[in-house]
């Protein structure tokens, strides 16, 4: 649903290319996975828009009767502002709220 979000706003598609800005169709999620011996290793990911790819996220925790997840969002501030990181929370809240329906 991540992916899905940040496909969503152009300005996430977007990167800076010999220092003019490209929008891309689509950009792939990028993971950091903890591999044999404590090694973390960096992983991209296809992005498709049915669910083929399953990703886990640690860390949930409960509030108030809500499911809180901490999410870090890094940007280059020529490209996203704090308008576009709002957009990306309002349309993953979304697709959240209605995943049943997704899946």
């Amino acid at each position: 649903m991540l992916a899905r979000a940040v496909n969503s706003v152009p300005q996430f598609r977007q990167r800076i290319r010999e220092d003019v800005p490209i929008e891309h169709e689509s950009v792939h999620p990028g993971v950091t996975i903890l591999c044999e011996g404590d090694v973390f290793r960096f992983s991209f990911l296809n992005y498709v828009e049915d669910f083929v790819p399953r990703l886990a996220w640690g860390r949930f925790e409960e509030r108030d009767n809500r499911l809180l997840m901490p999410l870090n969002v890094q940007a280059h501030h020529a490209l996203i502002d704090g308008i576009h990181i709002a957009k990306l929370i309002t349309c993953l809240q979304e697709l959240i709220r209605t995943a049943n329906s997704i899946l």
